[in-house]
């Protein structure tokens, strides 16, 4: 399935991003990024596949309130029974930026990178000041509540969302997975809460949002991290006994993402104990191929530790 940045929904571990900022302003904002708390608490499973501007930062969630923005998907605010869709790709931009990180204010300068990249107009201060004035008239017309232009407001040195104004889905989202990392030998809840962590998805995250450094990374880091979630959701299920129920799932993740080591693991696991020794082998043999060559790689620790498993009982037969 074609991503929003183009190719193939592979891990983004292993996929590079190029992003249309300089070295100069990318190490910049790096720098600028990493050394602040984001309110978008970064499981500590999914911290690599996030980069440098995610690593190392600490968990500040915020609860909100009334108004939800939902990330994880096409832009959308939410009050009460009222949905606004933000027009213009600007003005959704300046909106998932900033709710990536609510209560915290993100700089004119970071905000015209963001919008513009390396081709920003001559007047990019009055312009970016511009799509402020008109997003904030737009939020208390469309909702018809003068209140809510003050979501928007300015910060020392640029803008920043009201975090006690609003709820994130894409934080909320990262919570709740880092709560289930810490249920421990509860694979029931583990898997309650992982359910409701995905079904807060809608489609790809940040995807009518612009392509400006700031929304890859988070981009990026949130499709590792719904990876993640994934493949801890189906060790939980396994645990309970469900891999017959699995195998299904499994066989279509493992044709959806073929180079997903773990996703090749879990189907050997389900189908061995379904009985199913041959296939699982099987399916060891097809990804050791496809990694030798595409990636010159062989298998990692995790699937050679699933295939001697598999392969004992026929030693000891033997």
């Amino acid at each position: 399935m074609p991503t929003k940045y183009g190719g193939d929904d592979l891990s983004f571990r292993k996929q590079r991003v190029r992003y249309p900022l300089s070295t100069r302003r990318l190490i910049r904002l790096s720098q600028a990024r990493t050394s602040t708390h984001s309110a978008l608490h970064i499981p500590s499973a999914a911290k690599t596949a996030f980069g440098p501007p995610f690593a190392g930062r600490e968990a500040v969630i915020h609860h909100g309130g009334s108004m939800r923005i939902n990330l994880l998907g096409p832009l959308e605010l939410q009050e009460e029974d009222l949905t606004l869709d933000i027009p213009g790709e600007k003005l959704r931009t300046i909106v998932a930026t900033l709710a990536l990180t609510p209560g915290q204010g993100v700089s004119r300068d970071d905000l015209i990178d963001e919008l513009w990249g390396e081709l920003p107009p001559h007047n990019a201060a009055n312009s970016l000041q511009g799509h402020v004035v008109r997003l904030r008239r737009l939020l208390a017309e469309r909702s018809g509540k003068p209140w809510m232009r003050d979501i928007l407001r300015t910060s020392r040195s640029g803008y920043l969302i009201d975090a006690q104004a609003v709820a994130v889905d894409a934080v909320h989202f990262c919570a709740l997975v880092d709560e289930a990392a810490g249920l421990t030998g509860a694979p029931e809840r583990t898997a309650a809460k992982l359910r409701q962590a995905l079904a807060l998805w809608r489609g790809p995250a940040l995807v009518d949002a612009g392509q400006g450094m700031i929304c890859r990374i988070a981009y990026a880091g949130l499709e590792a991290t719904r990876m993640i979630a994934r493949e801890q959701l189906i060790d939980a299920q396994l645990a309970l006994g469900q891999h017959r129920l699995l195998v299904p799932e499994l066989e279509r993740l493992h044709s959806q993402f073929p180079l997903q080591e773990r996703f090749c693991e879990q189907l050997m696991t389900a189908l061995y104990r379904c009985g199913q020794q041959a296939d699982a082998l099987n399916v060891y043999q097809q990804i050791r191929q496809r990694l030798g060559r595409e990636l010159g790689l062989e298998p990692g620790p995790g699937l050679q530790a699933q295939l001697q498993q598999i392969l004992q009982p026929i030693h000891r037969a033997a």
